[in-house]
C-alpha cells in the first residue's frame, strides 16, 4: 500500500506538475479549457496523450511490481527492472 501511496505521489508531482498543471496554467486555467468548444485539433491532440499516459502508467506499474520502487531516483527500485517499456 506505502509503494502505491509513493508511485501516485510522483506521478502526481512530477509528470503530473509538466504534463498537466503547467500548460493548463499556459492556456488561462481550467475554465478556459471546459467553456471553450473543442475543435477536430483537440481532439486529435487527445490521441498521443492518451497513448502517452498508458505508456507511462504501464511503466510505473513495472517499476512497482517488478522493481518494488518507485520512477523517482530518491527512491529506486530495489530489483532491476528488464520487463515491459
Amino acid at each position: 500500500m506505502l509503494l502505491f501511496v509513493k508511485n501516485f505521489l510522483f506521478t502526481v508531482l512530477v509528470p503530473g506538475t509538466v504534463a498537466a498543471y503547467i500548460p493548463v496554467r499556459i492556456a488561462g486555467g481550467w475554465s478556459t479549457l471546459t467553456t471553450s468548444s473543442w475543435g477536430w485539433r483537440q481532439v486529435v491532440a487527445l490521441v498521443p496523450l492518451l497513448l502517452g499516459t498508458a505508456a507511462y502508467l504501464a511503466c510505473v506499474w513495472g517499476f512497482g511490481t517488478v522493481g518494488r520502487g518507485t520512477p523517482a531516483p530518491i527512491d529506486a527500485p530495489r530489483r532491476l527492472v528488464v520487463v515491459g517499456l
